[in-house]
This record gives C-alpha cells, sequence and structure tokens, in this order.
C-alpha cells in the first residue's frame, strides 16, 4: 500500500519504493521495522536493520540496495525537499545542537527504540495515514506539516534518550572535544542564541578571535558547510518559520531580523526560498 500526498509519501512495504540511489537522494527516508530485518547501504556502509529499529536516511545520504527477509513488516516513510524543510528550520528553532545530532544521524543511520517511542511512531503514522485519505487542501497540506513536524520532535526526544544513555554507559567516544570542534561548538552556539539576527561572518569569527577564512574551515570540515552556509540555512529556517506560523507582517519580520529595509528583505526571501514574502505565505 502506497499514499502520496504532496511532498509526503509514506508506505507500509518497502518494495513499493524504487530504492535506485538516483531516485531516493534528496529525500529524508524513515522506515520503522515493526517485524523481520532488512540490510541497506548507505554511503556504501551496509546497515542492519531489525524489530524496534528505526533508520534514518539524511537527503544527502546515498542509498544502495538492499536485501530483506520475507517476514519483513514496516513502515516507510519519505518527506520531499519542501517538507524536509519545514522539519528542518523547525528543529532549528528549538534545538540548539541539532547540528550535533544530524552528524550522528549521518553516522549512525539506525538505533533502536524504546517501547514507548514505538508507540508514538505507530500513532503517528496511522494518523498521517488517515489524514492522506482526505482530499487535498490548504488546510490538510498544514495539518500534514504540522503532524510530520512533530513526529520529527519525537525522533529528536528519542535520539535525546539514545544519546544520554550512551554517555551514561560509558558509550561515547567523544569525550575529548579538540579545539575545532570546541570551536565549532561556540559559533552554533553564537548562531541559534534567542534573538540572534547576525549575518556576517566576520562578526562571528572577531568574536572567537579568528579569521573568517579559518572558522569557514572549520565550519565546512565539521558540517560539511561554510559558515557563511551555516549563517544562511538558520536565517532562512527563521524566515520560513514566521511566514508559515506567525501573523507577523513582512515588515515586521525584516525588522525582527534585522534586515536594513524591507526591499532587501523580499530579495533576500526570494532569492533562498524561491519566492517573494506574501508569495511565500501563500504558497504554503
Amino acid at each position: 500500500m502506497l499514499k502520496v500526498f504532496s511532498d509526503l509519501i509514506l508506505s507500509d512495504s518497502i518494495d513499493d519504493l524504487n530504492a535506485e540511489p538516483e531516485h531516493l537522494q534528496g529525500y529524508l527516508l524513515l522506515f520503522f521495522c515493526n517485524k523481520g530485518t532488512i540490510q541497506v547501504s548507505i554511503n556504501d556502509k551496509p546497515w542492519k536493520v531489525s524489530e524496534g529499529d528505526l533508520l534514518v536516511c539524511m537527503p544527502q545520504s546515498l542509498i544502495g540496495h538492499y536485501m530483506r527477509t520475507p517476514d519483513l513488516e514496516g513502515m516507510a516513510l519519505l518527506a520531499g525537499e519542501h517538507l524536509f524543510d519545514d522539519m528542518l528550520s523547525g528543529c532549528i528553532m528549538i534545538e540548539p545542537n541539532w547540528w550535533e545530532k544530524q552528524k550522528y544521524v549521518l553516522n549512525h543511520p539506525v538505533f533502536h527504540l524504546g517501547e514507548y517511542h514505538q508507540r508514538l511512531l505507530r500513532a503517528y503514522a496511522n494518523l498521517l495515514l488517515t489524514y492522506m485519505d482526505d482530499i487535498e487542501t490548504e488546510y490538510r497540506q498544514r495539518i500534514l506539516r504540522n503532524t510530520s513536524q512533530s513526529a520529527a520532535y519525537e525522533i529528536l526526544h528519542g535520539l535525546d534518550t539514545l544519546l544520554s544513555a550512551e554517555d551514561d554507559s560509558g558509550m561515547s567516544q567523544e569525550k575529548e572535544i579538540s579545539q575545532k570542534d570546541l570551536i565549532f561548538k561556540k559559533f552554533m552556539a553564537m548562531l541559534n542564541a534567542p534573538e540572534n539576527t547576525e549575518r556576517e561572518v566576520r562578526t562571528y569569527a572577531d568574536k572567537l578571535l579568528l579569521t573568517p577564512k579559518y572558522l569557514s574551515a572549520v565550519c565546512k570540515e565539521k558540517s560539511g558547510s561554510n559558515a557563511s552556509e551555516l549563517i544562511t540555512e538558520v536565517t532562512v529556517g527563521h524566515i520560513r518559520h514566521y511566514l508559515q506560523h506567525t501573523d507577523l507582517s513582512v515588515k515586521e519580520i525584516a525588522y525582527k531580523m534585522d534586515f536594513p529595509d524591507v526591499s532587501f528583505f523580499c530579495k533576500y526571501t526570494k532569492k533562498h526560498l524561491g519566492a517573494a514574502p506574501l508569495e511565500f505565505r501563500r504558497m504554503k
């Protein structure tokens, strides 16, 4: 059974999905295993997913072919670019350490869920499937996006529990923080600080007593994106949030985000979101 609704794809059989790398890359893929086992290649590394495990493949991951047992049962969810951006912007708003968790998920895409989070994910899957039986309207699209984002929060919450358990049991291998790790951690804390609106790399570099070039090199090494790209990603996430989830006017958002004027804010939004603020708000 395969269901497609706007930017969301749900299936109770992973065989319904085309597992060719070129087809799945660019999507966020979640697969929760209820029964059986599947082995899948992610970034050329094999991973085994068994009962109670959740597989999380970020859009930048390369998914290869898979092998499965005949009794495999589970639920697969694919989130397209726009839906993933919605989920990411919400995560950035509430999770200052999102980049650390993203790095962890990229390196450890399979983790076992406790019984409580297993029940929650099944409930979210059933709720999404029910919503997708409805006709596609603006209300239903918003409800699906919000429900998907809530499910993402639950996964982050479950990941918190997992990482805490690893730290408590001595399983974490990153007890000693290198100088570059510390720089990146401080930069991300500054970038995600409440009410921060700074968009110049040099300002962050000056506060950290670094050159902009070195700060960008550290960011690139630790996250795959340079400092300017990270600043843009967080800024666009805030703009997306304000346009989609608040009643603030374009002028109020521009002022809140410390843009020099509304015209510049509109040009920035069109460049990074593909549409002017009011147009983007209507589209979503």
